[in-house]
């Protein structure tokens, strides 16, 4: 068996992408940086420290919702590899809250997030 970059479920996986998911991809990216140094910029002592988080949530709200419209409306240009990279995302972040140790301590859980 074939494994990495030579795998044929890899290259035919590859072969879906299309110019229109790349768009879609590059728009999600620019949204997770912007909106992450928005919120960075709203952890000045002079701003309501509350609407980073939002910025934050919000952004991930908008790319969540960019890659599973794309999952439906781009499905055969490669909108349905960047779905299925979303769900892969949310099952890994799901099973990281298992085994990170700020989770399960309430007393130091986001401790340097408020800082």
């Amino acid at each position: 068996m074939k494994a990495g970059l030579e795998h044929p479920g890899f290259r035919a996986r590859l072969g879906e992408l299309s110019a229109a998911s790349d768009r879609v991809w590059l728009l999600g990216l620019s949204v997770g940086l912007i909106f992450t140094v928005v919120a960075a910029a709203h952890r000045c002592p002079y701003l309501v420290p509350i609407w980073g988080k939002f910025w934050v949530y919000a952004g991930l709200l908008i790319r969540a919702s960019l890659y599973l419209w794309a999952g439906e409306t781009l499905r055969q240009l490669g909108g349905l590899v960047l779905s299925r990279l979303l769900g892969m995302g949310l099952v890994a972040g799901a099973f990281e809250l298992l085994v990170d140790p700020s989770t399960r301590d309430p007393a130091s859980a986001g401790a340097l997030a408020q800082g």
